[in-house]
């Protein structure tokens, strides 16, 4: 009897966990949503005036962020150390809440996380070696910074560059997983069309 009450009472308990366990994709997709809108409105709203931890200032200024100290906080540390990359990370949540939203498994997706990762990489070195795209003293940050350093001593200024934009577009391959040969065939019958 006893082992009947509680083999009922553990079946119970499991069916219940299995009705959530069955959203938690969704859920944690509206969490990562939510991080999304966060980091967005964060980064957009940036102004590296803000009291955060890489700067203070002893006048009662007001945080001009929309997130608020937080928002000043996480948007500087990004910008920090990769400079105008850091908008890349929008992107990232982005598609990483779609997948979850959508009930995808992250575990199929992965070489699409694995290619914004790479651009996100390599778009902070490319700021970087054009110095172009942010307010603060290095446009790729710390990140930025270092993998340029690292490329100029084995590549020098072009080979960088040469390097980084063509990670650049395996990256970009990866996320949007089209085929370079498709994508140029298609471009120039479009260019074609167009010039005719």
């Amino acid at each position: 009897m006893l082992k009947k009450f509680f083999t009922q009472s553990f079946s119970k308990k499991r069916k219940s966990t299995s009705a959530l366990w069955k959203y938690r994709e969704e859920i944690v997709g509206v969490g990562v949503a939510a991080s999304f809108a966060l980091l967005f409105f964060s980064l957009i709203s940036y102004n590296p005036h803000d009291n955060s931890w890489f700067h203070f200032s002893s006048d009662s200024r007001v945080i001009s962020n929309l997130t608020g100290v937080v928002g000043a906080n996480v948007s500087a540390l990004l910008v920090y150390l990769f400079g105008s990359a850091s908008y890349f990370f929008i992107g990232c949540l982005l598609l990483l809440s779609i997948f979850l939203l959508r009930s995808l498994s992250v575990k199929e997706e992965w070489g699409r996380l694995v290619g914004l990762g790479m651009i996100i990489l390599t778009s902070a070195t490319i700021f970087r070696a054009h110095e172009r795209g942010s307010i603060v003293r290095y446009p790729g940050g710390v990140i930025g910074e270092w993998g340029y350093n690292i490329s100029f001593g084995l590549l020098y200024h072009v080979g960088t560059v040469i390097l980084m934009y063509s990670l650049f577009l395996v990256g970009t391959l990866m996320v949007a997983r089209v085929s370079l040969y498709s994508f140029l065939q298609t471009t120039w019958s479009v260019t074609k069309a167009v010039s005719i």
